[in-house]
């Protein structure tokens, strides 16, 4: 698919106009409108309703925006690759599941930097599925992912894994909800609360985690995935909903500034320790000759 297709839809979606869309891309309107009608005949479903001086997008123009975005952002990551990659130089192409594990993949990999200074890294941010399949198709060298509850590897054989970090799962909500001012939350109080987890990609993963970890929530339906940290981030600070988040992993600056603004309150959840333990995990496959990956692991992966 043209990417070029996607970007315009996604602009024209964000601006609510052909016009807008055309002024801001330097080209004709004729031009953005024949973009998204080839865009709307390659799907094979109509994405925006035209009316006089106006368009809307569909339902299915809503729910395409999602997946526009996950294109293009796998395309501008397979970019990445090609533009970074030097063939004379040995390079570790790494994946994480989140904002929150950007700590710890910085941590790890500027100790492999300090000891061999010309390592270059591709990155990638994807779901827990997506992680552990380009592991086992060699797409990825290295991939760090979360165990709360559920084993990320339960379903796949012949990975290694070790911890890199352990601690808490709190939850996030903002100082105008009544919550706030527990010290607490109980497993009842999660029961109609609408509770969000980022995933950059469509995944599963977290919510079947959540449910597993808290028998308070009773609907799944109450749990919804956000495409992206900044969106989960302002729902919370405005009250619309709860959210998890891996306590000592919050020191990111984004979360810093939240945490002294008072726009997120972060409180721990009623629960035995160990329902609400989360490890950040490293897997590899054992079979992967990369050099770099071997002295990853030997200077990261506990005695």
């Amino acid at each position: 698919m043209d990417s070029d297709k996607l970007k315009t839809f996604l602009l024209v979606a964000q601006l609510g106009s052909f016009e807008k869309a055309a002024q801001a891309q330097y080209r004709s309107q004729r031009a953005v409108s024949k973009k998204i009608t080839s865009l709307e005949q390659e799907v094979g479903i109509q994405l925006f309703t035209r009316k006089t001086n106006r368009i809307t997008l569909t339902a299915a123009g809503q729910y395409f925006i999602g997946t526009a975005q996950d294109l293009l952002q796998s395309y501008q990551s397979a970019l990445q690759q090609l533009q970074t990659v030097d063939q004379q130089t040995t390079v570790l192409r790494v994946g994480y599941f989140s904002i929150f594990e950007a700590a710890l993949v910085q941590r790890s990999l500027k100790k492999l930097q300090q000891k061999i200074p010309t390592s270059q890294f591709v990155l990638q941010e994807l779901s827990n599925e997506h992680l552990t399949e380009s592991i086992i198709n060699d797409n990825l060298d290295l991939a760090f992912s979360i165990n709360f509850g559920i084993d990320p590897l339960a379903l796949t054989s012949g990975l290694a894994s070790f911890n890199l970090y352990q601690n808490q799962m709190v939850l996030g909500l903002s100082p105008l909800n009544p919550l706030a001012k527990q010290t607490v939350i109980t497993q009842n109080d999660l029961q109609r609360q609408p509770i969000l987890y980022y995933s950059p990609e469509g995944s599963t993963f977290l919510l079947e985690s959540f449910l597993a970890n808290n028998p308070g929530i009773q609907n799944y339906e109450h749990i919804q995935r956000v495409p992206s940290f900044e969106q989960m981030q302002l729902l919370v600070a405005l009250n619309q909903a709860l959210a998890f988040y891996p306590q000592g992993l919050l020191h990111a600056n984004i979360l810093a500034n939240l945490e002294h603004n008072r726009e997120i309150t972060f409180r721990p959840i009623s629960a035995p320790a160990s329902q609400q333990t989360y490890a950040i995990i490293a897997f590899y496959k054992p079979t992967n000759q990369n050099p770099l990956l071997k002295q990853f692991i030997q200077l990261n992966r506990p005695d």
